[in-house]
Protein backbone atom coordinates (compact mmCIF):
# COMPACT_ATOMS: atom_id res chain seq x y z
CA UNK A 1 0.00 0.00 0.00
CA UNK A 2 2.61 2.04 0.62
CA UNK A 3 4.64 1.83 -2.60
CA UNK A 4 1.53 2.13 -4.38
CA UNK A 5 1.33 5.65 -2.73
CA UNK A 6 5.09 6.42 -3.11
CA UNK A 7 4.53 5.46 -6.87
CA UNK A 8 1.66 8.21 -7.01
CA UNK A 9 3.52 10.58 -5.72
CA UNK A 10 6.12 10.20 -7.88
CA UNK A 11 4.11 10.84 -10.99
CA UNK A 12 3.08 14.33 -9.36
CA UNK A 13 7.11 15.00 -9.57
CA UNK A 14 8.48 13.11 -12.12
CA UNK A 15 6.09 12.38 -15.05
CA UNK A 16 4.53 15.25 -18.17
CA UNK A 17 1.39 17.13 -17.58
CA UNK A 18 -0.87 14.21 -18.80
CA UNK A 19 1.04 11.51 -17.18
CA UNK A 20 0.46 13.20 -13.25
CA UNK A 21 -1.81 11.49 -10.93
CA UNK A 22 -1.57 8.78 -13.43
CA UNK A 23 -1.59 6.19 -10.38
CA UNK A 24 -4.33 7.43 -8.67
CA UNK A 25 -6.78 5.17 -9.49
CA UNK A 26 -4.83 1.76 -8.85
CA UNK A 27 -3.43 3.51 -5.12
CA UNK A 28 -6.95 4.19 -4.34
CA UNK A 29 -8.01 1.04 -5.18
CA UNK A 30 -5.26 -1.35 -3.68
CA UNK A 31 -5.18 1.09 -0.22
CA UNK A 32 -9.48 -0.14 -0.20
CA UNK A 33 -8.51 -3.50 -0.95
CA UNK A 34 -5.99 -3.65 1.66
CA UNK A 35 -7.70 -1.90 4.30
CA UNK A 36 -11.16 -3.94 4.02
CA UNK A 37 -9.12 -7.17 4.26
CA UNK A 38 -7.46 -5.63 7.27
CA UNK A 39 -11.10 -5.18 8.71
CA UNK A 40 -12.26 -8.42 7.81
CA UNK A 41 -9.15 -10.94 9.16
CA UNK A 42 -9.13 -8.48 12.63
CA UNK A 43 -13.13 -9.18 12.71
CA UNK A 44 -13.27 -13.18 11.97
CA UNK A 45 -10.32 -13.35 14.51
CA UNK A 46 -12.02 -11.66 16.91
CA UNK A 47 -13.19 -13.40 20.56
CA UNK A 48 -16.24 -11.41 21.01
CA UNK A 49 -18.41 -9.81 19.03
CA UNK A 50 -19.69 -6.37 19.07
CA UNK A 51 -23.44 -7.06 20.31
CA UNK A 52 -22.66 -10.13 22.42
CA UNK A 53 -20.45 -11.31 24.74
CA UNK A 54 -19.30 -15.15 26.26
CA UNK A 55 -19.66 -16.54 29.05
CA UNK A 56 -17.08 -18.42 30.70
CA UNK A 57 -18.95 -21.66 31.17
CA UNK A 58 -21.09 -21.59 28.04
CA UNK A 59 -20.24 -21.79 24.44
CA UNK A 60 -23.37 -19.65 23.68
CA UNK A 61 -23.99 -15.71 23.48
CA UNK A 62 -24.82 -14.05 26.26
CA UNK A 63 -27.13 -10.72 25.54
CA UNK A 64 -26.13 -7.57 27.48
CA UNK A 65 -29.79 -6.48 27.16
CA UNK A 66 -32.04 -6.82 30.29
CA UNK A 67 -35.74 -7.35 30.08
CA UNK A 68 -38.27 -6.87 32.41
CA UNK A 69 -41.30 -8.91 32.94
CA UNK A 70 -44.43 -7.50 32.93
CA UNK A 71 -45.90 -4.52 31.18
CA UNK A 72 -44.34 -0.85 32.54
CA UNK A 73 -46.22 1.50 33.43
CA UNK A 74 -45.46 4.98 32.53
CA UNK A 75 -46.38 8.25 34.07
CA UNK A 76 -46.73 10.94 31.19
Amino acid sequence: MALSNLANILTFYFCGPFLRGGLSTFSTSISVTMMSRLMLNLHETANVGIFSSYNSTKDRPVSPLEFLSGPVESEL
